[in-house]
């Protein structure tokens, strides 16, 4: 992990599960295992309404899927 291009803090968030990033990465992984209890307590704890999710779940999937095209 350490040899790839990533920012120091998304590194943390995806081998340690700590730092404010790991919080978003719990919360889309919540997401899509259709974990919604969880994704309810993930979204209240970093300020982001539910009613919000499923339009930043598609914009998300978009960006990844404009990145994948590059």
């Amino acid at each position: 992990m350490a040899q790839l291009p990533f920012p120091e803090n998304l590194i943390t968030a995806l081998v340690e599960k700590k730092g404010l990033l790991a919080g978003f990465l719990m919360l889309s992984v919540a997401y899509e295992q259709g974990k919604w209890s969880a994704v309810a307590k993930i979204a209240n704890r970093l300020g982001i309404a539910e009613s919000e999710l499923p339009a930043l779940y598609s914009e998300a999937c978009q960006w990844s899927n404009s990145v994948a095209e590059t």
